[in-house]
């Protein structure tokens, strides 16, 4: 068997074997303690059942809602929307569900660095 030929052998066992992985990786449902967007309809209710947090853009900045009181901002942040990314903007008009202060950190670290 010529080099080439083990070549590219080992190239076709190797793709094989990792293109299970890759699709696997790829389909794999995101942990519950995830952050995600919800669309409009879903965003109270979700936030009422688990008693959260809700960031919402507000007048520009990033505003901080808790799950007893969507109607008032709880806290403004110092983090302009518009130096966001168009995806992170359109994110937070619908609103973006953290389900504690853990992963509501993690957002406002993000969307602030």
């Amino acid at each position: 068997m010529s080099k080439w030929t083990r070549r590219g052998l080992i190239g076709v066992m190797a793709a094989l074997v990792a293109g299970p992985i890759v699709v696997m990786a790829l389909s794999w449902p995101l942990s519950k303690d995830q952050p995600q967007a919800l669309p409009p309809g879903q965003i109270q209710a979700a936030a009422l059942e688990n008693g959260a947090y809700l960031l919402k853009e507000y007048d520009g900045v990033i505003a901080i809602y808790r799950a007893e009181e969507l109607n008032t901002p709880e806290r403004l942040t110092e983090i302009q929307t518009a130096t966001l990314r168009q995806a992170d903007r359109q994110s937070l008009r619908e609103g973006i569900f953290a389900a504690n202060t853990e992963q509501l950190l993690m957002l406002l670290e993000d969307f602030g660095s």
